[in-house]
Parts: C-alpha cells; sequence; structure tokens
C-alpha cells in the first residue's frame, strides 16, 4: 500500500447541516494526514474564511484529535444568543 493517501474531500455544506441540527454536538468534518492542514482547517471553519457552509463566522466551533496517524477535524454549531437592547434608561428589553 502506498504511504500517500486519497484526499477525500469533505462536503462542508452537509456537515454544517448535520452540526445545525444538533447544536452542541461535535460533528467529524473530515480526517488530514497532516496535523498542520487539520489545524488550517479548523480556523477557517471557526472563521468562516473561504467555507460559506460556516457563515456567520463565530457561529462555528472547530476542534482537532489524533485519530491513530491521521487528525480529525470535528466542528459543532454555537448559536450566538441575541444581545439584550438597552434603553435609554439603561433598562434592558
Amino acid at each position: 500500500m502506498s504511504p500517500w493517501r486519497t484526499r477525500v474531500r469533505a462536503d462542508h455544506y452537509d456537515v454544517a447541516t448535520r452540526a445545525r441540527a444538533e447544536p452542541g454536538t461535535w460533528v467529524l468534518a473530515g480526517r488530514y494526514s497532516s496535523g498542520n492542514s487539520a489545524q488550517s482547517m479548523a480556523s477557517q471553519v471557526k472563521a468562516a474564511a473561504r467555507l460559506p457552509a460556516y457563515q456567520p463566522p463565530g457561529s462555528f466551533d472547530a476542534r482537532t484529535e489524533p485519530d491513530g496517524d491521521l487528525t480529525s477535524v470535528l466542528v459543532r454549531y454555537v448559536p450566538r444568543r441575541s444581545t439584550p437592547q438597552t434603553t435609554s434608561t439603561g433598562s434592558t428589553e
């Protein structure tokens, strides 16, 4: 068997949809042969950089973890809480 692995492209729209269906639950987004690649992908998920499935930026969290000789990227949807509006009297609505 070749030491080079075939990279399987992740379906980020599917991953984001599954994560949105279960807020706070970690969902496998992909496995990478390079820890640096996995960390880069996790950063892109958090910032929604070049990955419109994870818009708006900050609505997804991501982490990496060892998975044998690969590194997995896991994502979870973190719904934003709306900030209470402050009135001119200083009270919140």
